[in-house]
């Protein structure tokens, strides 16, 4: 049966000698897979940039309650971009999120509310201009709202990823700086040193590992951390 849905596309995998199979986090239907049939040949019409991760379309889909891997009948830009594939902060910001979403979104089922916050959080990164820098940070502590593992407060969320801290003016400062992160949206200044931010993006990720399965070590995050110091 034929549906209509937004999509955010997440990473894809060569299939064959030219076609691929891309997981897309869709509006009706969560995450899905879906099969693009000789998108890689010279003589496709269709581009691969439609399906690069991180790109939002509006699909027409052929959906089987029960099967495993979908086919698209029709796609095109949701949303083009204006700055993030071409601003190497913003780009860095997004290839380390979109591994982490790869991680954590697992549900095959319709779930609004999440499908919202990631489609508005990308639209919201391609047109920031200031406190890009603490996209991620926010990112990565609004997510668990919706993943149903989010924090009570900055105490809890310190307390559960800091063993035996001997630096209690750091721990301080690193607790009231994730406590207006959490309070604050994407516009609201927070000012920090670089070394803090790092100290907190770590905390994140180890307050990540403990709540998802098979977390593990993020690829990307050697590549944020050299675009954030440019």
């Amino acid at each position: 049966m034929l549906h209509k849905s937004r999509g955010i596309a997440l990473s894809f995998v060569k299939y064959r000698e030219s076609s691929i199979i891309t997981r897309i986090y869709t509006e009706a239907f969560g995450l899905q897979s879906y099969i693009i049939h000789g998108i890689r040949s010279k003589k496709s019409r269709q581009k691969m940039a439609r399906y690069q991760s991180r790109s939002l379309r509006d699909m027409v889909i052929y959906h089987k309650d029960n099967g495993k891997i979908h086919r698209i009948s029709e796609a095109r830009a949701a949303y083009p971009f204006r700055e993030l594939p071409f601003d190497m902060r913003k780009s860095g910001i997004a290839l380390f999120l979109t591994e982490v979403l790869n991680k954590t979104l697992k549900e095959e089922v319709e779930n609004k509310p999440l499908f919202d916050f990631l489609y508005n959080s990308i639209v919201v990164l391609d047109q920031l201009h200031q406190g890009v820098e603490n996209f991620h940070l926010r990112f990565l502590l609004q997510l668990p709202l919706y993943l149903g593992f989010a924090p009570e407060s900055a105490a809890t969320l310190f307390e559960e990823t800091h063993q035996g801290v001997h630096d209690q003016s750091l721990a301080r400062e690193e607790k009231a700086l994730i406590g207006q992160l959490m309070e604050s949206n994407y516009l609201s200044p927070v000012q920090m040193s670089q070394a803090m931010r790092q100290e907190i993006i770590e905390t994140l990720l180890r307050f990540y590992r403990s709540h998802v399965e098979s977390f593990g070590e993020v690829k990307s995050y050697p590549v944020l951390q050299t675009v954030m110091r440019g």
